[in-house]
């Protein structure tokens, strides 16, 4: 796993994003691309019509973030101190964002499936409390969506 884990070195892609219980419980569209060496990372994240929500850039250890619903512009350090207020309750360490982005798995205790729901992965930390869900589609033959979970579940 530690080497396929290494082998993604950039990515882009385009998609939806399903928030719940943040500022909104709606599906946004998102654009994202990133480079693992001196990290980079773009998200850009839309309504449906197409209004921007928010930007967020990283760029080595620096972090920028364009607010639209609060028409503010934040600048720093990246940290998880600086993200709980735009992901509140999730690892936001820069390996865990990485991993979440480009689509391929931390490296955890365990993962298991359920014979109930084969399609569904479900990633453990050491305590045995589910970090990640990851939903595979029989159809598209590929990854549906990934679901991190609380820090405090």
């Amino acid at each position: 796993m530690e080497f396929q884990g290494n082998i993604v070195s950039k990515f882009y892609f385009t998609g939806e994003i399903i928030v719940n219980g943040w500022i909104w419980d709606s599906t946004a569209n998102i654009f994202t691309a990133g480079v693992k060496n001196l990290l980079s990372l773009k998200i850009e994240v839309t309504h449906s019509w197409g209004k921007p929500i928010i930007h967020l850039l990283v760029k080595e250890n620096r972090l920028e973030i364009i607010d639209f619903s609060e028409r503010k512009h934040y600048a720093g350090e990246l940290s998880p101190g600086n993200l709980t207020k735009f992901f509140p309750d999730m690892d936001v360490s820069p390996a865990t964002i990485w991993a979440l982005l480009r689509g391929y798995p931390c490296l955890y205790s365990c993962a298991i499936s359920q014979e109930e729901r084969p399609e569904v992965l479900t990633l453990k930390d050491r305590d045995e409390k589910a970090v990640e869900h990851i939903q595979f589609s029989p159809e598209k033959r590929g990854l549906e969506s990934i679901q991190m979970m609380e820090k405090n579940r």
